[in-house]
C-alpha cells in the first residue's frame, strides 16, 4: 500500500486527521527541535509519513494521537540523525586535537645517520658495551 495511491477512504481519513491535528503536530515538532523552520520540516516528513502509513491505524480519528505524536518524535529523531553521523565539530586548535608535527627531512636523516653510528659502534661488543653505548646515545 504504500507504494500506491491512496484510496478514496484513506484520503479523506488523512484530510480529516490533518484538520484535527494539525496544530498539534507542528507544536510537537517544535517541542522536539525548538526552531521554528525545522519543526515545520519535520512536520511535513510527519505529514508525509502519514499518508505512507495510514493504513495501518486503527484508531478512530478521535483517537489517533498517540499514533501521530509517534510519528513526529521519529520524525524529528530522524531528521538529526545523518547530521550526528556525517557532522562532527572539532576545534583542530585544541592540543589533544592538534596533528602532530611533521617531521623535517633534515630531522629524519640525522636520526637515521645518529642510529647508523650506534650500529656501527656496537658491533663486535659485549652487552654491557652494548647497553653503556645505547644509553650515551639515549641521554645526548
Amino acid at each position: 500500500m504504500a507504494d500506491s495511491a491512496l484510496s478514496p477512504e484513506l484520503a479523506d481519513k488523512v484530510e480529516t486527521l490533518y484538520r484535527l491535528y494539525a496544530s498539534r503536530v507542528t507544536a510537537l515538532a517544535y517541542r522536539q527541535t525548538r526552531n521554528h523552520a525545522v519543526a515545520d520540516d519535520v512536520a511535513g516528513e510527519a505529514w508525509l509519513r502519514v499518508v505512507r502509513w495510514v493504513h495501518t491505524l486503527r484508531a478512530e480519528n478521535d483517537q489517533a494521537w498517540g499514533w501521530l505524536s509517534a510519528i513526529v518524535r521519529h520524525a524529528a529523531l530522524d531528521y538529526y540523525r545523518p547530521k550526528r553521523s556525517t557532522e562532527r565539530v572539532t576545534d583542530w586548535s585544541q592540543s589533544e586535537n592538534a596533528l602532530p608535527a611533521a617531521e623535517s627531512a633534515e630531522d629524519t636523516f640525522l636520526e637515521r645517520l645518529e642510529l647508523a653510528t650506534v650500529v656501527r659502534q656496537l658491533q663486535g661488543c659485549g652487552e654491557t658495551a652494548m647497553a653503556k653505548a645505547l644509553y650515551e646515545a639515549a641521554a645526548a
